[in-house]
This record gives C-alpha cells, structure tokens and sequence, in this order.
C-alpha cells in the first residue's frame, strides 16, 4: 500500500496542486484553509492509490526499471562477450544484427518515410528480437567456451589419473586400518571425486556442443524469418506471436546454456535482454505520468 501512497504523492501534478494550495491558503484564512487542504489531499491519495488502473501503472513503471536495471547489468556481459570472441564469430553476430537493423528502417520507411519509430517492427517485438539476439550471443560465446575446453582438456591424463587413484586405493584397503592410512584414504577419495567431476564435465561438454551447434543455426534462420516478415505490415501479429513463441522454445535452450557455466565462467544470466538491435522508440506520456 506505501508504494502507491508514495506514486500518489509523488506524482508532479499533485505537488504542484498541494504546494499551490498550501501557498494560497497562506494568504487567506490558514488557520482554516491549511487543515481544508491538507484533508483534500488525504482524500485524494487514499482515493488515486485505491484506484486499480492506478496501480497497475505504478505496478508497470516497478517492472519496467526492474528490467531496464537487469538489462544494464547484462551489457557489461555483451561488451565482454564481444572482446573474447573470435572475429569471425563476432562478425557473424554483428552481421544479424545488421540485418535486424536495415529490415526494422525498411518497415518503417514502407510505412511512413522517415517515421522509423511507428514501424510495425513496434517495440514489442524490438523487445522480442532483443531476447532472440541475446540468446544467440551467449550461443556463440558457449560455443566458442567449449571448443577451447575440449582443445585443452586432456581427457586421456584424466582417465590414467583416475585408474591411478583407484589403484591407490585398492592398494590401501588391503593395508593398515590406522589413523595415517585413513588420512591418506580420504585425500585419496577426495582427489578421485574431483577427476571424475572432470571426466563428467568433459562428458557433458562433448554431448552438448553439437546440440549448441544446431541451435545457433536454428535461431539463426528464425531471426532472420521473423525480421523479413517484419516488413510487411500486414504480418505485424504474425510476427508478434512468433516471436514469443520462439522464445519461449528456447527454454531448455537457456537452461543448456546455464549449466556449462563451468565452461564460459560468465555465470547464470538473467532473461532481460540489453538493447542490442538499439531501436528508435517513441516515449508516450501517461496519464498518470
């Protein structure tokens, strides 16, 4: 309930309304006009922050800065991700973005010259291909993890070191029960885990980088889809719906991605795209604004 107090309160044209009123009761009778006022302006907000159209705006303006806040955390992810990777991987990226770039001022040039912001490549699906384009980054960047893991990887050491161990240890079960060998046993046991964890992730590393491989390629083309059908105006819901649709296709995709964080060391990154096709947008004042 503070917060919609606070929105109501806060908002510019209540201000100026109490501090023009509190100002005029000064000159005519404060004594009464002061508490006059002030009990209007109790009214007002205890009726504005019960108003649900009200609190669905404030409710809005909450998750909009919510996400721009993630989106500005993820851009200093992008810029990371754009130095480490190959050149011939980044223009691959750039050049999508291009695409998505030209086609969104072709919409808006076909609707109206000169008129970009009232494409129907609207900022709802801006946002959308926003999202596609940031999944296929990080695609790109796994893509380019993995392939260095398993170059440097030395899977044949990791195995001999893993017979070592075992042998080791066989050798000591059938040895002395004392508080040195039990030391031992444990160190030996402990190491043993971590070069199985190795061969797991290598395993997992190797399974997954043709399945990374594949969804770069079908994301791909999808942007590509979705962004050419984005010129004709009449496909303006079409593509709208594709775009969610796509998205929401790629769950086990980011889910993929977040578990070979061993591998990129970029961490578990939030849904909330950065602005990465940078649009032209139109800000519309609020009612309530």
């Amino acid at each position: 309930m503070g917060k919609y107090w606070k929105a109501a309160f806060t908002n510019r044209w209540n201000l100026l309304a109490l501090f023009a009123g509190l100002g005029a009761s000064m000159l005519w009778h404060p004594e009464y006009a002061v508490p006059s006022v002030l009990a209007a302006e109790a009214a007002y907000l205890g009726l504005v922050s019960m108003n649900p159209r009200f609190r669905n705006y404030v409710n809005v303006n909450e998750a909009s800065a919510r996400r721009q806040k993630l989106a500005s955390e993820n851009e200093a992810i992008v810029r990371r991700i754009l130095r480490e990777l190959p050149e011939d991987t980044r223009e691959r990226y750039e050049q999508l973005r291009r695409q998505c770039r030209e086609l969104r001022d072709i919409a808006g040039d076909l609707r109206e010259p000169g008129r970009v912001d009232e494409a129907p490549l609207d900022s709802l699906h801006l946002e959308g291909l926003d999202r596609l384009l940031w999944i296929y980054l990080r695609l790109l960047y796994t893509r380019h993890s993995l392939t260095r893991y398993l170059d440097e990887a030395q899977i044949d050491l990791i195995h001999k070191d893993i017979e070592r161990l075992e042998n080791r240890l066989a050798d000591l079960d059938a040895g002395s029960e004392s508080q040195q060998a039990e030391k031992i046993r444990r160190t030996l046991k402990d190491n043993l885990a971590t070069c199985r964890t190795r061969l797991d992730n290598h395993q997992k590393a190797q399974t997954n980088f043709e399945y990374v491989e594949l969804e770069i390629d079908r994301l791909e083309n999808k942007i590509k889809f979705l962004a050419e059908a984005s010129i004709r105006p009449h496909e303006a819901d079409f593509v709208s719906t594709n775009v969610n649709a796509m998205a929401n296709s790629l769950l086990e995709t980011e889910k993929t991605i977040d578990e070979l964080e061993f591998v990129t060391g970029i961490g578990h990154l939030t849904n909330e795209p950065p602005e990465l096709i940078e649009p032209t947008r139109q800000v519309q004042e609020n009612r309530f604004g």
